[in-house]
């Protein structure tokens, strides 16, 4: 590791990005294009400097090496050349401590040797990679350092330089002190001839230590030099084609960059594919981020489920349209699902039913008491050139039924001496005062009402009364009413009949110009909406580029962001206030499943619907739903989930691939009995839920 950084910390290679301190100028960051190899003369006039004990110095030494570097900043402008001593890299980009932990990652030791691990090698593509690619010259000797023999360390130091022998035992035998040596005993003949036998065996093993070094070292010297002649055979057998290998090398590089390049490219087209498949509108359990419903609260009511559809559609009109209808001066409460339901079921005769029906009738007359007046001080309705549409359209019946009830709404003034909108309404007349309405409905009127009619209400005529219709489909109401009365009614010829006053209530055109005028008034906020947004959107951008001219400072810039994020809030809140006021003007259904089940959303009943029709079952998938991904359960952005699946190459096929539908037979039970259902009117009976 410490020969690596030896070699690395003072030369720089190609690619690479370092800072630059050019003549005249600052720092520039720049890229490294070509390394010149320093000529003889800088060689012959460096002098070597003394380096550090351990560290190995490699020739030449790179602060003789020059750059050729282009700023990254300005591609455009000409390369430079400088010297390796205006050129340093950034502070801890490269040190001692990063080189230790690349050796420790990428490498093994492999017999006695550091190899890089095939792994590695393999994904950075290093068997491509030559070192002539890279720098220039030799590659590095970066083989152990091995310890030098005597010779060579005399060689190497000279003759001033004192050569280390191994150290003799005399010694150990010798006398130190002369206070020692009084203190000692003198040796007698047989120690003195055992000393003398010692010092030739270790004088003749030294002889021969030191014979079998030098053979040693010698042998080290000739490897040493065969292998240099070798090496500088090969340098000028490769000299000859060093042309032809740079050109060679370039136009690869050139090949490879365009095949990165295309690789990119139908990456990119292949994502884009796969994201407009994942985008496009797909049946319910096709998606791969489907979520358990809530569980349903079933609703018990006590009518039939048929009827539930007519049912609601009475809720909703309560609800809405309550100012019209001044429902609060009859119910201080408000109108809920037990209280119509309980005026429904129950026969009270001055129970809530009779109520509902006072208020209604009470709106009627006093809406047509108002045309009468608009319809008086219109002075351009007394031309005589109008017709009205009952007397020429229509077959015998319907014309006869115009006639009976225009022959009804006389009945009142004739033998009362009281127009029916003045008789009194209490619980023992409002079935009769209701009866002769429903005669009255559909009668002919004079022309000039017939012309602001057909003008002011869109088109109508006698023969849109809802009335007469109800006359004409269900005549037994009529019957039942002149006998019994209306509580005594079935509940859904209550239905029918609160029905269809609701229905002639929204042909008059007071209630008409309210409808329009609250679409109208959700049809600008939208269009402010819209124009808010593209303006802040703008702004965002502007204030981006500020910053980057440099007119503002990031905490301007934050500031604005966070005005623009409560300006956004802002947004989403009367946005959400507009869809509850479309919600309330027409109930439509959210959408619908593979099983054809509408899903419903109202106003005056919380919850979420479900209708569903046992006889239209749908199809089933033909390879089942997918599986959850879990990365769209827990937020994940689509775009990134289509690119993971690509990375992946798991599921990209199957994002392709559209299934086909295969019929089944219908059953009585729908194919997921955890929804909840709700149906409209038509709908064939099931179960209804509210989800509270």
């Amino acid at each position: 590791a410490e020969d690596v950084y030896c070699f690395a910390k003072d030369r720089y290679f190609i690619g690479e990005s370092v800072e630059v301190e050019i003549p005249g100028g600052s720092l520039t960051t720049c890229q490294i294009l070509h390394v010149i190899q320093p000529s003889e003369e800088d060689k012959d006039s460096f002098k070597k400097q003394n380096v550090k004990n351990g560290e190995r110095q490699y020739w030449p030494p790179g602060s003789l090496y020059r750059y050729e570097v282009q700023p990254v900043a300005n591609e455009k402008s000409k390369p430079l050349i400088v010297s390796a001593e205006l050129i340093h890299r950034k502070k801890s980009y490269y040190s001692r401590a990063k080189n230790r932990l690349y050796i420790k990652q990428f490498t093994e030791q492999v017999g006695g040797f550091w190899k890089l691990k095939d792994k590695t090698a393999e994904k950075y593509g290093i068997s491509r990679v030559k070192f002539d690619l890279i720098f220039v010259g030799e590659a590095p000797d970066l083989s152990p350092i091995k310890k030098a023999s005597p010779n060579n360390q005399a060689k190497a130091g000279g003759a001033g330089k004192k050569e280390k022998r191994q150290e003799s035992i005399d010694k150990y035998f010798t006398k130190k002190s002369p206070s020692k040596q009084q203190n000692s005993q003198p040796m007698d003949a047989h120690q003195k001839s055992l000393l003398q036998k010692l010092k030739e065996k270790y004088k003749v093993q030294n002889a021969k230590n030191n014979t079998l070094a030098n053979k040693i070292a010698n042998k080290q010297e000739a490897f040493r030099q065969k292998r240099k002649y070798t090496k500088k055979k090969l340098l000028q057998s490769s000299d000859k084609n060093s042309v032809l290998t740079e050109m060679e090398i370039k136009q690869r590089k050139q090949e490879e960059k365009l095949k990165m390049r295309e690789q990119k490219r139908k990456k990119k087209e292949q994502v884009a594919l796969l994201m407009k498949e994942y985008n496009r509108k797909k049946e319910d359990l096709e998606l791969e981020d489907l979520q358990d419903l809530p569980e349903p609260l079933p609703i018990e009511l006590r009518l039939p489920n048929e009827l539930f559809g007519d049912f609601v559609m009475i809720m909703e009109f309560l609800h809405t349209f309550q100012e019209t209808i001044n429902l609060k001066d009859y119910f201080p409460a408000g109108m809920t699902l037990d209280l119509l339901e309980r005026a429904l079921v129950e026969n009270e005769v001055a129970g809530p039913l009779c109520d509902i029906i006072q208020m209604l009738l009470t709106a009627i007359f006093e809406l047509q008491e108002e045309e009468d007046d608009e319809i008086r001080e219109d002075s351009d309705l007394r031309s005589s050139d109008w017709q009205d549409v009952a007397d020429v359209a229509g077959d015998m019946r319907t014309k006869e039924a115009v006639r009976q009830a225009t022959i009804a709404a006389r009945w009142s003034q004739a033998y009362h001496r009281t127009p029916l909108n003045k008789l009194t309404l209490d619980a023992s007349t409002v079935t009769e005062v209701l009866r002769l309405h429903l005669l009255a409905s559909g009668g002919r009127c004079g022309d000039s009402s017939s012309k602001w009619r057909y003008q002011q209400r869109g088109g109508y005529s006698s023969l849109d009364d809802p009335g007469l219709m109800l006359r004409l489909s269900q005549p037994q109401i009529l019957d039942s009413l002149s006998q019994i009365p209306f509580c005594d009614l079935s509940i859904g010829d209550k239905l029918a009949i609160l029905s269809c006053l609701i229905n002639q209530i929204l042909t008059f055109s007071a209630v008409r110009d309210v409808i329009d005028e609250r679409m109208d008034k959700i049809k600008q906020g939208k269009v402010e909406l819209r124009s808010v947004h593209a303006n802040d959107k703008k702004r965002e951008q502007e204030a981006y580029q500020k910053l980057k001219d440099g007119e503002w400072t990031a905490e301007q810039l934050e500031k604005e962001k966070e005005l623009l994020h409560r300006r956004k809030q802002d947004q989403n809140r009367r946005l959400k206030e507009l869809n509850e006021e479309n919600q309330s003007n027409q109930v439509l259904p959210l959408g619908q499943d593979r099983a054809y089940r509408r899903f419903w959303l109202f106003t005056a009943i919380p919850g979420l619907f479900v209708e569903h029709d046992d006889r239209h079952a749908g199809t089933c998938l033909p390879k089942g739903t997918p599986a959850l991904d879990l990365g769209l359960l827990n937020g994940e952005d689509p775009e990134m989930y289509v690119k993971r699946l690509f990375e992946q190459g798991s599921n990209k096929e199957n994002l392709l691939k559209t299934p086909t539908k295969t019929p089944i037979t219908p059953t009585k039970t729908p194919s997921k009995a955890s929804l909840p259902k709700t149906p409209s009117k038509g709908a064939s009976p099931s179960k209804v839920a509210e989800e509270k």
